[in-house]
């Protein structure tokens, strides 16, 4: 059995160490993490992260060599195996302005030269180390399209262009497209409930299905675009509610639901769409926690919290996780909305350098999950430890477990007759590797 180890406190950045074995006494099982890999459930797609302009300005910063590190960190094997990357549509709060694409009705003028500017530099470079799957998403609809004629504090789009706005979308995809850069997948809007200070619009339900189905999808269908479509992209406290309304029968150009962590777990509503609908994806598409000043030992606690968050939407039918920004600087930004929060790798204060926070190390334990392995099921004894279980085509068993606590925190697995026993240090993850022909099953 192989073991890794991530614990912050004592120094340990996703090490490699030894597990003890013990003869089993009384009260073993009261710790146990039981696992049954002949109850499969969805599969396993992966990490990825959202490439923003913000991103990209500091990555600018960076030597030639650095940005290498910094590709490696986040894109190679060796790395985070990052197989998603999220492009906003126009600009949004980490931004350095707003813009929209056009100004003019007609959408003469429709030009992405800023993306070229600001967000291909990153895009391409990381293109060249690996090929990602593209999810993009829209903040704002153009100005000229919205009921309050601005790109921030909500609106919503006027009825009148629901036919231009899906011109809009299908030019950026054919722009790109033309870039050599092809867009996997689309949502219509980010957060379509919420009113924002900074690039924002306002979609109900029925308006969200009245443009994907009457008006976008027909102009993909003409274009011939092969871009599917996630829907809903925002919190998950009323995911099967949204899910029933905005997919109403089955559709080639809907790949899934996507959806943010910001107001709840509502593990249980996610549980509830993967059963209804197994057909379609499930992507965590947005997750970040707010600024605070750079400190190690206490950025451990928003590291379980990502830890917290993946692990359960992994247990209840998640199939890839989308983090916010790559790469932010000491300040959380920059963001002119003033939007500041955190990412899993910073700038330094120092010039020509970056940090690997503990919200990096914690994310490195989820790498090891080969993307297509499937979701076993698990079952731990103790409530005060988060667990997932994972089988690769190998028959190789992932079991990952977070202790979220601020003390020890004892584990025990079982390989053939051997138990193994583990402790966990506070706000520690350990991730274990074991064939499945040594395990202990239950007898059929």
């Amino acid at each position: 059995m192989k073991k890794f180890v991530t614990d912050i406190l004592s120094e340990k950045y996703f090490l490699e160490t030894e597990i003890s074995t013990r003869v089993p006494d009384c009260f073993w099982e009261w710790s146990l993490i039981w696992l049954e890999p002949t109850i499969k459930k969805q599969k396993w797609l992966g990490l990825g992260g959202a490439i923003t302009q913000s991103s990209c300005f500091n990555y600018q910063k960076l030597s030639k060599e650095k940005q290498q590190d910094f590709l490696r960190l986040y894109y190679s094997q060796e790395g985070l195996n990052y197989q998603y990357g999220r492009l906003p549509i126009g600009s949004q709060d980490f931004s350095s302005e707003n813009y929209s694409y056009s100004e003019q009705q007609d959408l003469k003028d429709f030009s992405i030269a800023k993306d070229r500017q600001l967000l291909f530099p990153l895009l391409k470079d990381i293109l060249n180390v690996k090929k990602v799957s593209l999810l993009a998403s829209p903040w704002s609809p153009p100005a000229f399209m919205k009921d309050n004629n601005s790109l921030v504090n909500g609106g919503k789009l006027k009825k009148e262009y629901y036919k231009r706005y899906a011109e809009y979308l299908i030019r950026y995809l054919k722009e790109y497209e033309e870039e050599k850069i092809p867009i996997d997948y689309l949502t219509v809007q980010n957060e379509p409930f919420a009113k924002q200070k900074w690039e924002s619009c306002v979609w109900t339900t029925e308006e969200q299905q009245d443009f994907i189905y009457h008006y976008l999808i027909p102009r993909m269908k003409k274009e011939k675009l092969s871009t599917k479509i996630f829907l809903w992209d925002h919190n998950k406290e009323r995911l099967y509610k949204h899910a029933c309304e905005l997919y109403p029968k089955k559709n080639t150009y809907i790949a899934g639901m996507a959806f943010h962590w910001y107001v709840g777990t509502f593990f249980e509503n996610l549980k509830l769409v993967h059963e209804t609908f197994p057909e379609l994806l499930l992507f965590e598409t947005e997750m970040c926690t707010g600024y605070a000043p750079y400190n190690e030992k206490e950025w451990i606690k928003d590291a379980c919290l990502y830890m917290n968050e993946i692990l359960g939407n992994i247990n209840n039918g998640m199939n890839a996780f989308i983090d916010w920004n790559i790469l932010l600087d000491f300040h959380g930004g920059p963001n002119h909305a003033e939007n500041y929060c955190k990412s899993p790798i910073i700038l330094n204060e120092r010039a020509d350098d970056f940090i690997c926070t503990p919200i990096y190390y914690y994310l490195k334990h989820l790498s090891l999950i080969p993307v297509g392995s499937h979701v076993i099921f698990s079952s731990a004894y103790r409530n005060d430890l988060i667990t997932t279980a994972l089988e690769d085509e190998e028959k190789n068993i992932y079991v990952i477990v977070l202790n979220p606590t601020n003390e020890p925190k004892e584990c025990c697995l079982l390989e053939g007759e051997e138990l193994m026993q583990d402790f966990i240090s506070p706000y520690g993850v350990h991730t274990y590797i074991m064939k499945q022909s040594k395990l202990n099953l239950t007898k059929k």
